[in-house]
């Protein structure tokens, strides 16, 4: 599921930011001043470039199936208990671990890119990590280099450890779930 962003919004904002702050430090490096066009369609299209990329080398839109949607190791995968995790495995060294995390020492890694074996491999992974509740994936990929993460509701993020630790969502008035500023400003002394 697409989740419900302002993406336009967001992405016209940051844009616009930056070119306020890039604007400011050519002023103070003596420079004209400049305006600023932010215009929310331009910045979002740049923001899409990797995508636009990945179209032109045909991973979508084309005819061949597509690394994004259709290779075992970049998806989304259901669990045991309902709950899903999501695998971006695409660098080697990664789709290695991700195997070899999930007992498919047969898998011959040297064919990550066969299309015609993606089919079969992907039922694999997906029987593999049905076999198990997330958390149990959570426990043994989490904090590894397999490029793993559990899909979680938003009331799960906010609880998630990591979440927690760096202090990214805080409870507003009746206690509603609202993320915090970012980026954050810190002094030269580090976190």
């Amino acid at each position: 599921m697409v989740p419900p962003t302002v993406v336009g919004d967001a992405g016209g904002a940051l844009g616009l930011a930056l070119g306020v702050a890039c604007a400011l430090a050519d002023v103070r490096a003596g420079g004209p001043g400049r305006v600023v066009d932010a215009a929310i369609l331009d910045v979002v299209a740049m923001l899409g470039a990797l995508a636009h990329w990945v179209r032109a080398v045909g991973n979508i839109d084309g005819p061949e199936p597509s690394v994004f949607h259709d290779s075992p190791y970049y998806d989304t995968y259901e669990c045991a208990d309902g709950k899903y995790v999501t695998v971006a495995a695409m660098e080697p060294q990664f789709y290695d671990l991700f195997l070899r995390e999930l007992g498919l020492d047969d898998v011959d890694r040297s064919r990550q890119n066969q299309r015609q074996d993606w089919a079969a491999l992907k039922a694999r992974v997906a029987t593999v990590l049905r076999s198990q509740t997330r958390q149990c994936w959570c426990d043994r990929l989490e904090g590894t280099d397999v490029c793993f993460a559990p899909v979680l509701s938003m009331a799960e993020a906010a609880e998630h450890p990591h979440n927690q630790a760096r202090e990214i969502f805080h409870r507003g008035p009746g206690g509603r779930i609202r993320p915090g500023f970012a980026p954050r400003f810190l002094s030269g002394e580090g976190p």
